[in-house]
């Protein structure tokens, strides 16, 4: 069963990660070590220089690593039977181990599978799968579940700024118009502030006058 990651549960992942093993923090949390090492690539977290260095990391040796380095492929290596075609004889015989039309790989993910990504602006946001090949922001899929789907022009947005409080009272759906004036208005000063907050407050409750 997949596991929904809470505010606080990605919050401790981010903070320890870096320093201790990805069981400990598995067992800490209650879910698998697959999940966590899947969050922790989706944040771009990885373990700090000093945990791998050390014995805690349980990485093999310098020696022990290059055991297997002469039976390796050298760069360059060209295949033997590069360019050759197979034969019907050895088609026939390996045919049972290819994979059949409809075939999804072993690592498919399923509905309602949970995706962390950073956007161009860095800032992190979970998605969830809807359907085969088709993923969603989790955010907006949650209010669309409450209040049904979101008209053009319209985005849902954090009100605390926190993109890992996924609950219900704190998204809202404001313009595009709306949320530019948001990410721009600290740059104005205070009092300029603080009148575009009331108009886009005044603009909400015009927007929601008589729909209850």
């Amino acid at each position: 069963m997949h596991h929904f990651w809470t505010g606080s549960e990605l919050r401790y992942l981010k903070s320890r990660y870096p320093h201790i093993s990805t069981a400990a923090i598995a067992e800490y949390l209650g879910v698998t070590v697959s999940a966590v090492y899947q969050q922790a690539q989706a944040f771009g977290i990885k373990k700090s220089q000093e945990f791998l260095l050390s014995e805690r990391s349980g990485r093999l040796n310098k020696k022990l690593a290059d055991v297997g380095k002469r039976y390796r492929f050298k760069k360059g290596h060209i295949p033997a039977n590069k360019g050759k075609k197979m034969t019907p004889e050895v088609r026939e015989r390996v045919k049972h181990t290819w994979f059949k039309k409809g075939n999804e790989p072993h690592n498919t993910k399923h509905d309602g599978y949970i995706s962390v990504r950073r956007d161009s602006k860095g800032r992190y946001y979970a998605h969830i799968r809807v359907a085969l090949g088709k993923f969603e922001l989790l955010h907006r899929h949650i209010w669309e579940q409450h209040n049904g789907p979101v008209p053009k022009g319209q985005i849902v947005v954090f009100k605390n700024g926190d993109t890992s409080d996924f609950r219900i009272e704190n998204l809202e759906m404001i313009t595009r118009e709306e949320n530019m004036l948001r990410n721009t208005r600290h740059n104005y000063p205070q009092d300029l502030q603080q009148a575009i907050m009331a108009l886009n407050k005044l603009k909400k409750v015009i927007r929601d006058y008589g729909k209850e």
